[in-house]
């Protein structure tokens, strides 16, 4: 496997200056002395030198420090490796992300050398992104926008879709204060996001509060029960997920997940948050030979909620399974 020449100057100049170097001294390529003169140039190194140890080349970068009003050494530079090896990041020129609004750049590799985003996009010619330079000022304290949004989708890993009130996408995350209270962001749901400077070059934000719930007057409840667990899912009419849980999800460990009082508990949790969001009439879709399925219906009934029909949706073989082969005696 080769190496990353590119990440090795980069983590390189990460940690001299974290740990506070004057010099770092780095392997000298043509790419690495393009991607020093652009950092010369742009002002975020004081000086560089070329110099030759046995037949090897090396460049000694000086780096530049600020000192605070208590005297120590604050960091400024700040790098990240965008592209690598196993995966090449490539844009054109239209879409060359801008860092902290401009007051970063972007180096690429184009087909006419390397050169920063405001190069790239003045030659009119895209390229691969090798990586992100930023620099924190001492002192600078980070500018932060509080927006208003509707959250249209929900996505994997607890990030949402967000349509702002001036029509921008923005995707969101949810805050470690809304984690701690136990409040469901859900499609629908007006929120406040804050969004920083950084934020806004990845079109990433931060979702602070949640303004009001989405009214669901009618849904659907599906329930999936299996011997080991119980799933209880309620969506609205188009198919969207409103809330859900299941028997692991309210703390019952192994052969716990199967019983009827985990389905029962599992359906209740499920459904206090749609009650709460004015569900009054659902549909229930039934699916599975587990033993929480009456238990489960007993759950949502006891709910108030009033139940349009019920359907067994359990799938069922028409000729059954292939049967073993034979044994030979």
């Amino acid at each position: 496997m080769g190496r990353d020449t590119i990440a090795d100057i980069i983590t390189s100049i990460r940690n001299a200056d974290m740990d506070r170097k004057v010099t770092v001294r780095i392997a000298s390529t043509n790419i690495t002395e393009n991607i020093v003169k652009i950092l010369l140039r742009e002002g975020f190194i004081e000086n560089v030198r070329k110099h030759q140890e046995s037949n090897k080349y090396f460049l000694v970068l000086t780096l530049r420090h600020r000192r605070n009003r208590k005297g120590t050494y604050r960091t400024i530079l700040n790098l990240k490796r965008i592209s690598r090896p196993g995966l090449r990041i490539y844009s054109n020129y239209q879409r060359i992300p801008r860092i902290l609004g401009g007051m970063g750049i972007v180096i690429l590799s184009t087909s006419r050398g390397i050169m920063t985003d405001r190069e790239a996009r003045l030659e009119r010619i895209g390229g691969e992104i090798l990586c992100y330079i930023w620099g924190v000022l001492p002192g600078m304290k980070e500018q932060k926008w509080i927006h208003e949004g509707l959250i249209t989708e929900s996505l994997p890993n607890g990030m949402f879709r967000v349509r702002l009130d001036n029509e921008n996408m923005i995707l969101g995350y949810v805050s470690g204060k809304i984690r701690r209270s136990f409040i469901r962001i859900l499609p629908g749901d007006r929120v406040k996001i804050e969004v920083s400077r950084y934020d806004s070059t990845k079109g990433n934000g931060r979702i602070g509060s949640r303004k009001s719930a989405r009214r669901i007057p009618k849904g659907v409840i599906h329930v999936q029960a299996s011997f080991n667990n119980t799933i209880v899912t309620v969506t609205d009419v188009r198919g969207r997920v409103v809330s859900w849980s299941s028997a692991g999800t309210c703390g019952f460990r192994g052969t716990r997940r199967g019983t009827p009082f985990a389905a029962q508990t599992a359906a209740g949790n499920a459904i206090r948050t749609v009650v709460d969001q004015g569900m009054q009439r659902a549909e229930v879709m039934i699916k599975g030979p587990g033993l929480g399925r009456d238990a489960a219906l007993r759950a949502i009934r006891r709910s108030g909620i009033l139940l349009s029909f019920v359907r067994d949706v359990t799938p069922m073989p028409h000729n059954g399974c292939r049967p073993p082969k034979k044994r030979r005696v």
